[in-house]
């Protein structure tokens, strides 16, 4: 009897241990930060509506299974989509994501405030930079904050995940839009 209890106190002892690390790592810096750039050999003009045209962002953006535009063109600040993500790590979970535009410069820069209600929230962009030859660099980043305990304990190890699957999409969208988008 005395030995299960030994080994009920020292694995209670590492479940804690775990948890705690977790919830420190959550707090480093970069936490919730996401970034990834990619060379696509078009100009921007070609690049510009895959990121900011609903049905085209479906074909890049994976998990995304509906993209909607909330509001009537033209697309500008205020502008806002509603996205469906179906994550197939969560046993195919929807999660509805709204976005809004909050600072766009056609073929440069794109800024939008995203948030899925409970989940989390934040921040992404697009810049497009003009490369020599007629290239155009397309840097994606994004901060995200987790609503939830739960989601911000597991920060650690979402973050990560996330970060894979933006350098696969960012993949296909250079992919895509170098093949004229077939």
């Amino acid at each position: 009897m005395k030995l299960l209890k030994t080994i009920a106190a020292l694995f209670g002892g590492l479940v804690v241990v775990a948890i705690a690390s977790l919830w420190i790592a959550g707090f480093r810096k970069g936490a919730g930060h996401y970034e990834y750039a990619v060379d696509i050999n078009r100009p921007a003009a070609d690049v510009w509506p895959w990121i900011t045209e609903p049905e085209k962002q479906k074909k890049w953006i994976s998990w995304l299974s509906e993209a909607r535009t909330l509001t009537p063109d033209p697309f500008r600040v205020g502008s806002r989509e509603a996205w469906v993500m179906v994550d197939p790590g969560m046993n195919s979970q929807r999660i509805e994501i709204d976005s809004e535009v909050t600072s766009v410069v056609p073929n440069e820069r794109l800024e939008l405030r995203v948030a899925s209600r409970g989940m989390f929230s934040g921040d992404a962009a697009y810049r497009l930079t003009p490369l020599p030859g007629g290239g155009t660099r397309v840097l994606n980043y994004g901060d995200y904050r987790y609503d939830q305990w739960f989601s911000r304990l597991l920060e650690p190890l979402v973050s990560p995940e996330a970060q894979k699957k933006l350098k696969t999409d960012m993949g296909r969208l250079k992919a895509l839009v170098e093949e004229g988008g077939r």
